[in-house]
């Protein structure tokens, strides 16, 4: 009888030792984030404050993009491959990639704006 006592009294400081780790690790963790600042925050506050002159810039300017993929065999002969040209501008307010030339036809401004 003397054996589940025992057992009893362990188990419960068991479960003491793990609440007091419990409370510990939630005060440590809501008090610590209050207070530290990073770098990250300070970095983020500032492209938040100039997010709209920003964005008036990029307006200024007009994007390209070359896409090229190759499928090569043994002894790297071209076995396929395509290569389209785009360029990405603002519609509705967001940027738009459209295709100017695949593999090297000129898209007609019709089809361009289709897509």
């Amino acid at each position: 009888m003397v054996e589940p006592r025992k057992h009893e009294s362990t188990k419960r400081k068991l479960w003491v030792s793990c609440f007091r780790v419990f409370v510990a690790a939630l005060c440590i963790g809501w008090i610590a984030p209050a207070a530290a600042q990073t770098d990250l925050d300070a970095f983020m506050r500032q492209v938040l404050a100039k997010r709209d002159e920003n964005w008036k810039k990029l307006q200024q300017y007009v994007l390209d993009e070359h896409e090229t993929i190759d499928l090569r065999g043994p002894s790297r002969l071209p076995i396929w491959g395509e290569r389209r040209d785009y360029t990405w501008y603002i519609r509705d307010g967001f940027f738009v990639r459209s295709p100017v030339k695949a593999n090297g036809v000129t898209i007609g401004e019709e089809e361009r704006r289709k897509y």
